[in-house]
């Protein structure tokens, strides 16, 4: 896939918060709307307090990121989606150490990195 033209400076305007971040997480994961990955309801409710769906019908928790490459990391989503950004607009890829250079967070990169995740793999998201 290709990586949509948008400057870094877009990128960061558009994806800049963490409730930027999260919503367009939601719009990804859930494209349909919510729904429970264990029974398949689609009425959750959501504990703010915790961060979390709760589905109203068996009460199973998920969080925006479970089972993506955001789990189970202390990161924020607001570096998460920079390094999302320098991993797709460079052409080769861009490496774990590479990417310690703008970022504190070098051991959360190269835990990603041993899944393929900072070796070259592109996310896309609408540039609307």
């Amino acid at each position: 896939m290709e990586m949509p033209k948008m400057s870094l400076l877009a990128w960061q305007k558009k994806y800049g918060t963490e409730k930027a971040c999260a919503k367009a997480l939601y719009k990804v994961r859930w494209p349909d709307g919510f729904y429970c990955p264990r029974c398949g309801c689609k009425k959750p409710s959501y504990i703010t307090t915790r961060k979390m769906h709760q589905c109203s019908q068996c009460k199973y928790h998920v969080s925006l990121t479970t089972g993506t490459l955001f789990d189970s990391t202390n990161l924020p989503s607001v570096k998460w989606f920079w390094t999302i950004y320098l991993v797709a607009a460079d052409k080769g890829g861009i490496s774990a150490l590479r990417l310690a250079k703008f970022s504190r967070y070098r051991n959360d990169c190269w835990v990603k990195n041993e899944s393929g995740f900072c070796s070259g793999s592109h996310a896309v998201f609408e540039t609307q």
